[in-house]
């Protein structure tokens, strides 16, 4: 699913912090793209090493936080992006109205996100198809999904930008096919300045 199109479809307006929970490869591409996507005012990174996030942090210019609480406080928009198979973020960590895309964790019996935050907020995923069949924080928490991204694309769902939403992506590389040229045919429609 193509960023973009996630953090304007599901990210509250005026975004100005971003929460990195996983200083991998995903953590990496992820802070990389959201910066191209939305001015932020700051952006924290976690890990579980700590000296991990702060060499994420000293590459891409961001502070390493010691815990996941510290990293997610008061954050408008939070990446999971590990492999961990217990949740670590807590739904009380979490402001009202935030975005948390979860990226990490794709198996059936893992999970990212504690249950009461799923069950908390609105939860939009790539496919219902793929997130029933194989992401641990769908499956475990037994959370109803509000719709797909495609439905939100057509305007076949509206999305309450004052709840809390999760995006559980499963890593559809035909959506990001599709996304990307939604996108490149819009721009080609636009006037020059």
């Amino acid at each position: 699913m193509s960023l973009h199109v996630t953090l304007q479809l599901l990210a509250p307006d005026n975004s100005s912090i971003l929460a990195i929970i996983g200083a991998g490869k995903q953590g990496t591409a992820h802070v990389q793209a959201l910066r191209h996507v939305c001015q932020f005012k700051q952006v924290r990174v976690w890990s579980r090493d700590f000296q991990n996030a702060k060499d994420f942090a000293s590459v891409h210019d961001c502070v390493p936080c010691e815990t996941v609480e510290e990293a997610v406080m008061n954050a408008d928009v939070i990446v999971t992006a590990t492999h961990s198979k217990t949740p670590i973020l807590a739904a009380r960590w979490v402001k009202k109205g935030a975005l948390v895309n979860c990226v990490g964790a794709v198996v059936e019996d893992w999970q990212e996100l504690d249950p009461d935050l799923m069950k908390m907020a609105d939860v939009y995923v790539d496919t219902k198809e793929e997130a029933l069949k194989g992401s641990g924080d769908i499956i475990l928490s037994g959370v109803d999904i509000k719709g797909e991204v495609g439905e939100l694309i057509l305007g076949n769902k509206t999305v309450d930008r004052n709840a809390t939403i999760v995006f559980k992506s499963m890593g559809m590389a035909v959506e990001d096919v599709a996304c990307s040229k939604l996108i490149y045919d819009k721009t080609l429609t636009k006037p020059s300045l």
